[in-house]
Protein backbone atom coordinates (compact mmCIF):
# COMPACT_ATOMS: atom_id res chain seq x y z
CA UNK A 1 0.00 0.00 0.00
CA UNK A 2 1.39 3.40 -0.96
CA UNK A 3 0.21 6.91 -0.25
CA UNK A 4 1.62 10.07 -1.79
CA UNK A 5 2.06 13.16 0.35
CA UNK A 6 3.56 15.94 -1.72
CA UNK A 7 6.98 14.65 -2.68
CA UNK A 8 7.03 12.08 0.12
CA UNK A 9 5.76 8.55 -0.34
CA UNK A 10 4.77 6.45 2.66
CA UNK A 11 4.50 2.68 2.59
CA UNK A 12 4.30 -0.13 5.11
CA UNK A 13 7.26 -2.45 5.30
CA UNK A 14 6.89 -6.18 5.83
CA UNK A 15 7.79 -5.79 9.50
CA UNK A 16 4.89 -3.39 10.02
CA UNK A 17 6.97 -0.25 10.32
CA UNK A 18 6.09 2.84 8.38
CA UNK A 19 8.73 3.80 5.87
CA UNK A 20 9.14 7.15 4.18
CA UNK A 21 10.96 7.98 0.98
CA UNK A 22 11.28 11.24 -0.90
CA UNK A 23 10.74 11.66 -4.62
CA UNK A 24 11.99 14.64 -6.54
CA UNK A 25 9.54 15.74 -9.21
CA UNK A 26 8.09 12.26 -9.63
CA UNK A 27 4.49 11.09 -9.60
CA UNK A 28 3.89 7.42 -8.90
CA UNK A 29 1.18 5.75 -10.98
CA UNK A 30 0.05 2.13 -10.92
CA UNK A 31 -1.92 0.16 -13.50
CA UNK A 32 -2.79 -3.51 -13.08
CA UNK A 33 -3.39 -6.03 -15.84
CA UNK A 34 -5.91 -8.86 -15.50
CA UNK A 35 -5.45 -11.07 -18.56
CA UNK A 36 -2.73 -13.26 -17.05
CA UNK A 37 -4.75 -13.89 -13.89
CA UNK A 38 -7.87 -14.78 -15.86
CA UNK A 39 -5.95 -17.24 -18.04
CA UNK A 40 -4.21 -18.80 -15.03
CA UNK A 41 -7.56 -19.33 -13.34
CA UNK A 42 -9.06 -20.82 -16.50
CA UNK A 43 -6.26 -23.42 -16.61
CA UNK A 44 -6.74 -24.14 -12.90
CA UNK A 45 -10.47 -24.68 -13.33
CA UNK A 46 -9.88 -27.01 -16.27
CA UNK A 47 -7.50 -29.07 -14.13
CA UNK A 48 -10.10 -29.26 -11.36
CA UNK A 49 -12.68 -30.48 -13.84
CA UNK A 50 -10.28 -33.14 -15.11
CA UNK A 51 -9.56 -34.27 -11.55
CA UNK A 52 -13.27 -34.74 -10.81
CA UNK A 53 -13.90 -36.68 -13.99
CA UNK A 54 -10.90 -38.92 -13.42
CA UNK A 55 -12.00 -39.75 -9.90
CA UNK A 56 -15.76 -40.18 -10.50
CA UNK A 57 -16.18 -41.41 -14.07
CA UNK A 58 -16.68 -45.01 -12.90
CA UNK A 59 -19.42 -44.01 -10.44
CA UNK A 60 -23.05 -44.25 -11.53
CA UNK A 61 -24.69 -40.99 -12.55
CA UNK A 62 -25.44 -38.62 -10.87
CA UNK A 63 -21.96 -38.52 -9.35
CA UNK A 64 -21.39 -36.65 -6.06
CA UNK A 65 -19.51 -33.79 -7.76
CA UNK A 66 -21.15 -33.69 -11.18
CA UNK A 67 -22.62 -30.23 -10.61
CA UNK A 68 -19.27 -28.97 -9.36
CA UNK A 69 -17.69 -30.35 -12.52
CA UNK A 70 -20.18 -28.48 -14.71
CA UNK A 71 -19.44 -25.31 -12.78
CA UNK A 72 -15.68 -25.60 -13.18
CA UNK A 73 -16.00 -26.16 -16.92
CA UNK A 74 -18.43 -23.28 -17.40
CA UNK A 75 -16.20 -20.94 -15.40
CA UNK A 76 -13.14 -22.02 -17.41
CA UNK A 77 -14.91 -21.08 -20.64
CA UNK A 78 -15.90 -17.66 -19.30
CA UNK A 79 -12.46 -17.01 -17.80
CA UNK A 80 -10.60 -18.04 -20.96
CA UNK A 81 -12.72 -15.85 -23.22
CA UNK A 82 -12.44 -12.96 -20.76
CA UNK A 83 -8.64 -13.37 -20.80
CA UNK A 84 -8.59 -12.94 -24.58
CA UNK A 85 -10.55 -9.70 -24.39
CA UNK A 86 -8.58 -8.38 -21.42
CA UNK A 87 -5.32 -9.06 -23.25
CA UNK A 88 -6.28 -7.14 -26.39
CA UNK A 89 -7.59 -4.25 -24.28
CA UNK A 90 -4.26 -4.17 -22.43
CA UNK A 91 -2.42 -4.02 -25.76
CA UNK A 92 -4.50 -1.06 -26.91
CA UNK A 93 -3.99 0.76 -23.61
CA UNK A 94 -0.24 0.18 -23.79
CA UNK A 95 -0.38 2.08 -27.07
CA UNK A 96 -2.51 4.80 -25.47
CA UNK A 97 0.19 5.13 -22.79
CA UNK A 98 2.76 5.48 -25.60
CA UNK A 99 4.69 2.49 -24.35
CA UNK A 100 6.74 2.31 -27.53
CA UNK A 101 9.19 -0.25 -26.14
CA UNK A 102 6.28 -2.70 -25.81
CA UNK A 103 5.90 -2.69 -29.61
CA UNK A 104 9.44 -3.37 -30.84
CA UNK A 105 8.39 -4.15 -34.43
CA UNK A 106 6.11 -1.13 -34.83
CA UNK A 107 7.08 2.44 -35.55
CA UNK A 108 6.06 5.20 -33.16
CA UNK A 109 3.57 6.35 -35.80
CA UNK A 110 1.96 2.91 -35.87
CA UNK A 111 1.70 2.84 -32.08
CA UNK A 112 0.12 6.31 -32.13
CA UNK A 113 -2.39 5.11 -34.72
CA UNK A 114 -3.22 2.09 -32.58
CA UNK A 115 -3.88 4.45 -29.68
CA UNK A 116 -6.24 6.55 -31.80
CA UNK A 117 -8.10 3.44 -32.98
CA UNK A 118 -8.79 2.48 -29.35
CA UNK A 119 -11.30 5.32 -28.96
CA UNK A 120 -13.17 4.06 -32.02
CA UNK A 121 -13.40 0.40 -31.01
CA UNK A 122 -14.29 1.31 -27.44
CA UNK A 123 -17.01 3.84 -28.34
CA UNK A 124 -18.50 1.46 -30.91
CA UNK A 125 -18.53 -1.38 -28.35
CA UNK A 126 -16.66 -3.63 -30.77
CA UNK A 127 -16.70 -7.34 -29.99
CA UNK A 128 -13.44 -8.91 -28.76
CA UNK A 129 -12.45 -10.61 -32.02
CA UNK A 130 -13.28 -7.43 -33.94
CA UNK A 131 -10.88 -5.53 -31.69
CA UNK A 132 -8.10 -7.90 -32.74
CA UNK A 133 -8.94 -7.51 -36.42
CA UNK A 134 -9.01 -3.71 -36.23
CA UNK A 135 -5.70 -3.56 -34.37
CA UNK A 136 -3.94 -5.71 -36.97
CA UNK A 137 -5.46 -3.78 -39.88
CA UNK A 138 -4.54 -0.44 -38.34
CA UNK A 139 -0.82 -1.26 -38.34
CA UNK A 140 -0.83 -3.11 -41.65
CA UNK A 141 -0.52 -6.64 -40.29
CA UNK A 142 -2.27 -9.67 -41.86
CA UNK A 143 -5.68 -10.62 -40.47
CA UNK A 144 -6.25 -13.82 -38.54
CA UNK A 145 -8.33 -16.01 -40.92
CA UNK A 146 -11.62 -16.83 -39.24
CA UNK A 147 -12.31 -19.78 -41.51
CA UNK A 148 -9.36 -21.76 -40.16
CA UNK A 149 -7.63 -22.34 -36.85
CA UNK A 150 -7.21 -20.64 -34.46
CA UNK A 151 -9.78 -18.11 -35.66
CA UNK A 152 -12.49 -20.70 -36.20
CA UNK A 153 -12.28 -22.06 -32.67
CA UNK A 154 -11.96 -18.56 -31.20
CA UNK A 155 -15.28 -17.59 -32.79
CA UNK A 156 -16.87 -20.76 -31.42
CA UNK A 157 -15.41 -20.06 -27.98
CA UNK A 158 -17.10 -16.67 -27.80
CA UNK A 159 -20.35 -18.15 -29.07
CA UNK A 160 -20.23 -20.70 -26.25
CA UNK A 161 -19.33 -17.97 -23.78
CA UNK A 162 -22.33 -15.91 -24.93
CA UNK A 163 -24.62 -18.90 -24.54
CA UNK A 164 -23.46 -19.25 -20.94
CA UNK A 165 -23.62 -15.57 -20.06
CA UNK A 166 -26.86 -14.85 -21.94
CA UNK A 167 -28.46 -18.26 -21.54
CA UNK A 168 -31.94 -19.05 -22.82
CA UNK A 169 -33.37 -22.60 -22.39
CA UNK A 170 -34.72 -24.58 -25.33
CA UNK A 171 -37.07 -27.59 -25.49
CA UNK A 172 -35.48 -30.85 -26.59
CA UNK A 173 -37.85 -31.10 -29.59
CA UNK A 174 -37.21 -27.51 -30.67
CA UNK A 175 -33.48 -26.97 -30.30
CA UNK A 176 -32.16 -24.05 -32.30
CA UNK A 177 -29.21 -22.09 -30.92
CA UNK A 178 -28.05 -25.06 -28.83
CA UNK A 179 -28.16 -27.43 -31.81
CA UNK A 180 -26.24 -25.03 -34.05
CA UNK A 181 -23.51 -24.66 -31.45
CA UNK A 182 -23.33 -28.42 -30.99
CA UNK A 183 -22.75 -28.83 -34.72
CA UNK A 184 -20.13 -26.10 -34.70
CA UNK A 185 -18.22 -27.68 -31.82
CA UNK A 186 -18.56 -31.27 -33.05
CA UNK A 187 -15.25 -33.09 -32.78
CA UNK A 188 -13.39 -30.27 -31.06
CA UNK A 189 -13.33 -31.90 -27.61
CA UNK A 190 -14.44 -34.98 -25.73
CA UNK A 191 -17.83 -34.81 -23.96
CA UNK A 192 -18.13 -34.65 -20.20
CA UNK A 193 -16.94 -38.08 -18.99
CA UNK A 194 -19.47 -38.13 -16.15
CA UNK A 195 -22.36 -37.92 -18.61
CA UNK A 196 -21.47 -41.31 -20.12
CA UNK A 197 -23.30 -43.17 -17.35
CA UNK A 198 -26.40 -40.96 -17.42
CA UNK A 199 -29.67 -42.80 -18.01
CA UNK A 200 -32.42 -41.49 -20.18
CA UNK A 201 -31.97 -38.58 -22.55
CA UNK A 202 -29.44 -35.93 -21.60
CA UNK A 203 -29.22 -32.88 -23.83
CA UNK A 204 -25.81 -31.99 -25.25
CA UNK A 205 -25.91 -28.59 -23.54
CA UNK A 206 -25.04 -28.28 -20.78
CA UNK A 207 -24.67 -31.84 -19.47
CA UNK A 208 -22.54 -33.39 -22.21
CA UNK A 209 -20.83 -30.23 -23.41
CA UNK A 210 -19.46 -28.79 -20.19
CA UNK A 211 -16.65 -30.94 -18.88
CA UNK A 212 -12.88 -31.17 -18.77
CA UNK A 213 -12.61 -31.64 -22.52
CA UNK A 214 -14.50 -28.41 -23.14
CA UNK A 215 -12.57 -26.55 -20.44
CA UNK A 216 -9.16 -27.47 -21.84
CA UNK A 217 -10.31 -26.74 -25.38
CA UNK A 218 -11.40 -23.27 -24.26
CA UNK A 219 -8.04 -22.61 -22.60
CA UNK A 220 -6.00 -23.86 -25.54
CA UNK A 221 -8.15 -21.89 -27.97
CA UNK A 222 -7.74 -18.68 -25.99
CA UNK A 223 -4.00 -19.17 -25.68
CA UNK A 224 -3.50 -20.09 -29.35
CA UNK A 225 -5.56 -17.16 -30.64
CA UNK A 226 -3.73 -14.67 -28.45
CA UNK A 227 -0.38 -16.21 -29.42
CA UNK A 228 -1.19 -15.74 -33.12
CA UNK A 229 -2.25 -12.13 -32.50
CA UNK A 230 0.90 -11.38 -30.49
CA UNK A 231 3.16 -12.90 -33.15
CA UNK A 232 1.51 -10.89 -35.93
CA UNK A 233 1.83 -7.70 -33.92
CA UNK A 234 5.36 -8.52 -32.77
CA UNK A 235 4.66 -8.17 -29.05
CA UNK A 236 5.22 -10.29 -25.96
CA UNK A 237 2.63 -12.84 -24.88
CA UNK A 238 0.29 -11.75 -22.11
CA UNK A 239 -1.46 -15.09 -21.52
CA UNK A 240 0.43 -17.88 -19.71
CA UNK A 241 0.51 -21.50 -20.92
CA UNK A 242 -0.04 -24.40 -18.56
CA UNK A 243 2.36 -27.30 -18.96
CA UNK A 244 0.31 -29.46 -16.56
CA UNK A 245 -2.60 -29.78 -18.99
CA UNK A 246 -3.01 -33.25 -20.54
Amino acid sequence: MQKLDGLAAYHWALDGTRQRSFMTGLHARVKSGLSSLLMTEAWRLALLSRSIEDSERDIDWPQPRQHENLGHAAAAVVMASAAVEAAVNEVYLAAVDRNYTGFPLLSSEQVDLLAEVWDIVESSRAKPLKKHAVALAAVGRPAIPMGEEPGQSAAALFELRNLLVHFTPEWDDGLNRHAKLEQRLAGKFEPNQLSASARGRMLWFPGRCLGAGCAFWACRTAYSYHQTFAELLGISMRLPPDDRSP
